[in-house]
């Protein structure tokens, strides 16, 4: 009984030491594939190999009092060993030779449990990059002496190569670059529609090159240049557009849909096909353009991707000085070309684009705790992304049926079409694919419906909109991904008391303290990721009291 309750307040200890240091000492991160503990004299190893099991998960752990130190490749050595004044020392040595040493004061009446945390604490720094290792000892001179003569020489066989220790990454999915930057080329035909009637139909043929730039949430903005040549009576007609777009792209999985709308201007100028032709020119034209472009975008890389696609245009322009459509007339007194007036034009274009997934200027200065700022990053992207569209990916582990039946002010659903609005929101029902976010690999097997919310908020409905978000993921026991900032805004947790300790009592009663370990990693990280109940469990955790 005794040494149930041990195990029960160590249990404990481990919970609220967890809460309380936010799982800065995640042993996810695992320095090698294999562990291998020295203890010193005064150390249980069987209460040894418990505690480090408990605190790193991942790697095969070996605990032993005797022998020497040795394992292959991909290992790690430590050793734990009483110090001065009853304290422990800590020391770990990589493969490649670097040891990193640790010194902890008396400890309590376990030093069991004191040198397992201190020892995966170190391990994680190790991870991260944060621990300094030892300096190597000053090589020591010595004399050699000279062997009487008697002696046979002694062949001193040569070093074994070092090991080096394969640090295990953390797995972790792939973060799509924050903005994507590249240019774009292709081949376009216009034709003119409307008054003057005349010269109704194609107006040239020619290509465009430009830059885009997309924001991962879908913002668009790009610099294009256009040229058209048209030939009639002798007469050549060349156009070149310049244009600066805005605009959004929705991308589901290797499909793209590209909306842009532009501002124009285009000079224009007109001579005969001679060589020693002189060449007429006027006033540019202004106008605006609205484009729709669908097509593929094919991930190379994770940084880099390819776009193809086929454009249609709609645009209007008039002269610069009359405010009219312009019409050219050959000195025969034919009229043979128009400029200006509505235009419709196809063409087909390829991009390349490179991502950079660098943080933000804005990001590196915003000091303060992670769930305060990604809610301030979230209104402040609200309010510049205004006038285009920002999305939201909430991902459900159960049926959102029955919670998308209750209608509220702003939320219209029609369950046959899997569909419906949230003010300005349009709202749809999808499966799970490939390319939505997910807060762990897990959750890939546990999703069962994905609800995608794209479109703008007003200052009346984003709180709205966002409290109905968070209470659909609790519903669902789901999560809330935003787009603008790139990052879980809201991730499900049990935080009913009751239920907490009915769980944590189960898992005791039948001896699962493994995965009792495994459930409070995965709430310090949920904590971590997100705001949500996650804490409120650790701390409650950490008050049971067992009989």
């Amino acid at each position: 009984m005794r040494v149930r309750l041990a195990v029960h307040a160590s249990i404990v200890c481990l919970a609220g030491l967890l809460a309380g240091t936010h799982a800065r000492a995640s042993t996810r991160r695992e320095v090698a594939e294999e562990l291998v503990v020295r203890a010193g004299a005064g150390l249980d190893t069987g209460a040894l190999h418990e505690a480090i099991a408990l605190r790193i998960s991942g790697v095969r752990l070996i605990v032993d009092t005797e022998g020497e130190l040795s394992c292959g490749p991909g290992c790690t050595l430590a050793r734990i060993e009483r110090a001065a004044e009853e304290g422990l020392r800590i020391s770990v040595r990589l493969g490649d030779g670097r040891v990193f040493m640790r010194t902890l004061s008396a400890t309590a009446a376990e030093p069991e449990r004191a040198a397992a945390t201190s020892l995966s604490h170190l391990l994680a720094a190790i991870a991260d990059g944060t621990a300094e290792p030892e300096p190597p000892p000053e090589p020591k001179l010595v004399a050699a002496e000279s062997p009487a003569p008697t002696s046979t020489p002694q062949v001193c066989p040569p070093p074994p190569p070092p090991v080096v220790a394969r640090p295990v990454a953390e797995r972790s999915e792939p973060a799509s670059p924050r903005f994507e930057l590249g240019p774009t080329v292709g081949l376009v035909t216009a034709f003119g529609v409307g008054r003057p009637a005349a010269l109704a139909g194609s107006v040239g043929n020619g290509g465009f090159v430009g830059v885009e730039m997309r924001h991962r949430n879908g913002l668009l903005v790009g610099f294009e240049a256009r040229g058209l040549g048209a030939r009639a009576d002798g007469l050549r007609l060349g156009r070149v557009r310049l244009s600066v777009a805005l605009g959004h792209s929705l991308r589901r999985g290797r499909f793209e849909l590209r909306t842009r709308a532009a501002f124009l201007v285009e000079p224009w100028w007109v001579g005969a096909r001679t060589e020693a032709a002189r060449l007429q020119s006027g006033s540019p034209l202004l106008g605006a353009a609205l484009s729709l472009t669908p097509g593929l975008s094919l991930a190379l890389a994770p940084d880099l991707r390819v776009d193809i696609g086929l454009r249609v245009e709609a645009a209007m322009s008039v002269h610069a000085s009359d405010g009219a459509v312009v019409q050219l007339i050959a000195p025969s007194g034919a009229p043979v070309f128009r400029l200006g007036g509505f235009e419709l034009a196809a063409a087909a274009e390829i991009g390349v684009r490179w991502g950079q997934a660098a943080p933000s200027p804005l990001s590196r200065a915003v000091a303060w705790s992670e769930p305060a700022r990604t809610r301030v990053f979230v209104k402040l992207a609200t309010v510049l992304f205004s006038l285009v569209s920002i999305g939201f990916t909430i991902l459900c582990t159960q049926s959102p049926e029955r919670f998308l039946r209750k209608r509220t002010q702003w939320l219209k659903w029609e369950a046959r079409r899997r569909s419906g609005t949230f003010g300005g929101m349009s709202l749809w029902w999808a499966e799970l694919d490939a390319d939505d976010p997910l807060p762990e690999p897990e959750w890939a097997e546990r999703v069962i419906a994905v609800i995608h919310a794209n479109g703008r908020l007003s200052d009346d409905t984003y709180d709205e909109f966002d409290s109905w978000t968070e209470a659909l993921a609790d519903a669902t026991h789901g999560a809330v991904y935003s787009h603008p900032t790139g990052s879980f805004t809201h991730i499900w947790a049990d935080a009913d008391p009751k239920r907490t300790a009915t769980r944590t009592r189960e898992l005791l009663d039948v001896g699962d303290f493994a995965g009792l370990a495994a459930w409070i990693r995965e709430l310090v990280a949920a904590q971590r990721r997100a705001v949500n109940a996650a804490g409120s469990q650790l701390h409650w955790i950490g008050r049971l009291r067992f009989r």
